[in-house]
């Protein structure tokens, strides 16, 4: 079999537990169920189709549903019990003396998993409360270790590749699906993976990004994104459409990928001819936007602070109702990594404090709806005491 082996060493899955289990006894949960492919990669190292249990204490437990002999190749926890139906699980840790009749708290990830599968779990446990650690479990996920930022940072490298080619692969005259397609073959052929992550119900999973040309660009959609497009059908109204790239009209090109589970994202606009003097500024400005809110990334921060922050700076060059359209995108930078919309978020209300290993997209683009959408964005990690910038493609409406 032809896999791409894990290079994330056994400790620190292990510790990533050892997190976990202390967040439980803090908040006197008797254990933990985790199905959801993010969380449960996270965890075990493996994404097949299992329920990890992890009590408060001692060993977790992976419950296989099939393909045994891959599991046990990939995931890093030794105890593996196969299963047919969810109800065994109850049985196997019957005799295992769990104190299933006794009341407690059960924590699930309540923001991901559908109603019906919530109900089936919590009805596995007619005696405990059972409550949703989605939270928990992205807030855990939020600081990225060493070897995670170098995941993230080979994703970047592969979408600087792209971008840089963008020149050569574009072409007026081109529609923006097949420049998209062209685009996601580029990516893959440099081991980009299938799909991006997120973790949102409105967000269906696959696609790589986005192209988007003239006032296609200024198109808003039922995604809380600052990009959107017309899409190919009403059915899924996002996304590029079959508008033929013009020349001497702004391009916009925003990518994300995978490489082996992590996200990087990146953004740049092009004019295949010439751009308009009014065009270069209004980049340039988006540009020191960006710039404003990277300044404010420190260690400790609240993000906040730092959402109010960024709009006094851009109410300073006249561009606090156009960036992000005045905050109706309630949000100037995202997290990535396991997901396209990791912690931390950046946004208006929130008491979460920037920390050390934080990844984050930042774009405060600038949006004239109908018209048009315009800026960069790019993938950032936070150092102790400074902000390391991961993708690094050409701004040809800049240099």
């Amino acid at each position: 079999m032809i896999l791409e082996k894990d290079d994330i060493p056994k400790e620190e899955f292990e510790e990533r537990i050892k997190r976990l289990q202390k967040k439980l006894t803090e908040m006197n949960i008797d254990f933990s169920i985790i199905q959801y492919k993010s969380d449960l990669y996270y965890y075990s190292g493996t994404g097949q189709s299992c329920l990890l249990f992890v009590p408060q204490e001692g060993e977790s437990i992976l419950f296989a549903r099939r393909v045994l002999d891959r599991i046990k190749e990939e995931t890093i926890i030794e105890n593996i019990v196969p299963i047919h139906r969810t109800s065994e699980i109850i049985n196997y840790l019957e005799k295992k003396e769990f104190e299933l009749g006794k009341k407690g708290l059960v924590g699930l990830e309540g923001d991901v998993l559908p109603y019906d599968l919530f109900q089936k779990l919590a009805k596995l446990f007619p005696e405990k409360k059972v409550i949703s650690i989605g939270r928990v479990l992205r807030e855990i996920r939020s600081s990225k270790s060493k070897n995670e930022i170098s995941h993230i940072a080979k994703a970047a490298k592969i979408l600087d590749e792209v971008h840089s080619n963008v020149p050569e692969i574009i072409k007026p005259g081109m529609t923006e699906i097949e420049a998209s397609g062209l685009l996601y073959a580029e990516m893959r052929k440099n081991g980009a993976q299938a799909s991006v992550r997120s973790r949102d119900f409105y967000t269906e999973a696959g696609g790589n990004g986005i192209v988007l040309s003239g006032l296609n660009t200024g198109i808003s959609s039922y995604t809380l994104t600052a990009t959107a497009g017309p899409g190919l059908h009403q059915s899924n109204p996002w996304g590029p459409s079959r508008k033929k790239i013009k020349q001497d009209e702004l391009v916009l090109v925003d990518i994300s990928t995978t490489y082996k589970g992590y996200i990087a994202d990146e953004t740049r606009c092009y004019v295949f001819g010439n751009p308009s003097d009014s065009i270069k500024e209004l980049y340039y400005q988006s540009w020191l936007c960006e710039k404003k809110v990277v300044e404010l990334l420190k260690v400790g921060k609240k993000v906040s602070e730092i959402y109010m922050e960024s709009y006094e700076f851009a109410k300073e060059l006249g561009l606090d109702k156009t960036m992000m359209l005045g905050g109706q995108i309630p949000f100037l930078a995202h997290g990535v990594g396991l997901e396209l919309n990791d912690f931390p978020v950046i946004i208006r209300r929130s008491d979460y404090m920037i920390q050390e290993g934080n990844v984050l997209a930042v774009e405060p683009k600038l949006i004239f709806p109908n018209r048009m959408t315009l800026g960069s964005e790019n993938t950032y990690a936070v150092e102790k005491t400074k902000v390391k910038q991961l993708t690094h493609a050409p701004q040809p409406l800049i240099e």
